[in-house]
């Protein structure tokens, strides 16, 4: 249950940045498509929170008076030097509110940057649905073809690795021996939640196994 909730939680916020940053990809596609071209010239290098620089940009449309603007994305090392040339994509309208610098930090930082956290997102949400799918197919055949195992508890503990909303799952733990009792083999539960199952140590409980390989089983838990 809880590896179905994650799956869906990062898989719908990964979706979610992979629209946004698909969106802007148009949208900035459309935009150097419909625009024009200058040559623009770095008037001045400015660092206004000690951390990145921005660029003051002058050029000339083809039609009108030259135009200065600012960029909006900033860089640190600086991307320019004051006096640098670089070319600028422009709306003939609206050229001052519109341009934009010629570079991958300008033109495509905001594709990116939401791009690669909907990779991260959604390959963390494919990482649970893939766990999630191998266990789901795992106890679907061990209650097919699984071998049943009696095994005593010997311990009931919270999983402290993993916590939700400041609460960790319970644990089953147990041990059980094969056909020929000389060997004893240790099992734990899945993660239960929210409450500790009514099991003490010494308690019976029954485990599918798999008669090849008992390494692979599934402990019930009623």
């Amino acid at each position: 249950m809880v590896y179905k909730i994650f799956a869906r939680v990062f898989g719908g916020i990964g979706a979610f940045f992979l629209l946004v940053s698909l969106i802007i990809t148009i949208s900035t596609t459309l935009f150097i498509s419909q625009s024009l071209t200058a040559g623009g010239t770095v008037t001045d290098v400015i660092k206004p929170n000690n951390r990145s620089y921005i660029f003051v940009i002058s050029f000339t449309p083809s039609i009108g008076q030259p135009v200065q603007f600012s960029t909006t994305a900033s860089a640190n090392p600086p991307a320019f030097q004051a006096g640098q040339q670089v070319r600028v994509y422009y709306n003939p309208s609206d050229p001052a509110n519109s341009a934009r610098v010629d570079s991958f930090t300008s033109l495509w930082f905001w594709t990116v940057l939401p791009g690669l956290l909907g990779l991260a997102f959604g390959g963390v949400g494919l990482g649970f649905f893939l766990t999630m799918n191998f266990k789901e197919r795992k106890q679907k055949w061990l209650r097919l073809h699984g071998q049943p195992l009696t095994a005593r508890v010997t311990a009931v503990r919270l999983n402290r690795g993993m916590k939700i909303n400041g609460k960790s799952p319970y644990v089953v733990h147990a041990e059980g021996h094969g056909p020929q009792k000389d060997q004893a083999y240790s099992f734990k539960s899945d993660n239960i939640w929210p409450n500790p199952p009514a099991l003490a140590a010494g308690d019976e409980i029954t485990v599918l196994v798999d008669p090849a390989n008992y390494r692979r089983y599934h402990v019930i838990i009623s």
